[in-house]
């Protein structure tokens, strides 16, 4: 029975907050996107079809290709809104800064590992670089992830 209160509930809540938004001047936000794939559709999609600015929002949207330099520009005060991966925020709260996820777009990690035809077989990657983005990326993290499942390790590969 809980459970069947509890979405009512939000919906109220939510309906109450976008009002109160509706009766405001448009608010300016520069919110930063990292890709322009699926996982940024919920934030540009609405950019371009005009349904922020249909709610009061006078929206910027700020291409930065790296979830870690997305996030210092979001610690510097630069930008109002980052998107990118949860990873990066742990861990920049972790290094003291002070930052609230809303959302998380995606349950998985969306990399895939390719490689030339020679690699068969796990082992094949030792003594071979893997390529990641940026050291503390999403990418970083999901290749640390793929060599500690495949019982390799960074650096003695």
């Amino acid at each position: 029975m809980r459970t069947n209160i509890i979405l009512p509930l939000l919906l109220c809540i939510g309906f109450v907050t976008l009002q109160g938004a509706a009766s405001v001047e448009a608010e300016n936000l520069k919110i930063v996107i990292t890709s322009f794939d699926s996982s940024n559709a919920a934030v540009y999609l609405p950019y371009h079809t005009g349904l922020y600015k249909k709610h009061g929002l006078d929206v910027e949207l700020v291409y930065i290709g790296s979830s870690t330099m997305a996030l210092q520009t979001l610690i510097s005060g630069q930008v109002s809104v980052s998107v990118g991966a949860g990873g990066t925020v742990i861990r920049a709260n972790l290094g003291g800064a002070d930052l609230v996820m809303l959302a998380g777009f995606l349950q998985t990690l969306p990399y895939s590992l390719i490689a030339s035809t020679k690699i068969k077989r796990p082992e094949d990657l030792k003594g071979k670089t893997l390529g990641v983005s940026r050291f503390g990326s999403a990418s970083d993290d999901a290749a640390r992830l793929l060599l500690k499942a495949l019982n390799l390790q960074p650096g003695r590969m």
